[in-house]
């Protein structure tokens, strides 16, 4: 017989979450207001991952390239929120229109780069650099997030 437990991860929202725009292996990405985002656990109360993600966006500090925080609460991780959405998504949907220009395409690639050099120099690894979570913001510059 297997020892695999299976769990049944239901929505919730805590307190000033309108909305889950995002869920991940092990949290959702709530929205707080139209700047920021509460990235809390799928299951309630199971916080260590979000608290090791506070230290290592601390321990990085701020930069352009890497998601901004607020700060733990009760619920979780307050994040700035990345008004585009991820790459993966902003590139969906602009296959229906021109193609991206390859100066934007050139300019994430350095965005990109700049930001894995930020997190090594503070001897951070991001072990899961995808579309995902390369975030873009309003002025489509890019943030890696999910730490």
């Amino acid at each position: 017989m297997s020892n695999v437990e299976i769990l049944h991860v239901r929505r919730y929202y805590p307190l000033g979450v309108s909305e889950i725009i995002g869920r991940g292996g092990a949290s959702f990405i709530g929205v707080l207001d139209e700047s920021t985002v509460l990235k809390y656990p799928c299951i309630p109360g199971n916080n260590e991952g979000i608290q090791t993600e506070a230290r290592l966006l601390e321990a990085i500090g701020s930069h352009p390239r890497i998601i901004a925080t607020e700060g733990l609460t009760k619920y979780g991780l307050v994040l700035q929120r990345a008004s585009t959405g991820c790459l993966n998504d902003y590139i969906d949907y602009i296959a229906s229109l021109p193609a991206i220009p390859f100066d934007r395409k050139l300019l994430w690639r350095k965005q990109t780069a700049e930001a894995v050099s930020v997190i090594h120099e503070k001897h951070v690894i991001h072990c899961d650099i995808n579309l995902q979570n390369l975030l873009l913001d309003k002025h489509l510059d890019l943030l890696l997030a999910d730490f």
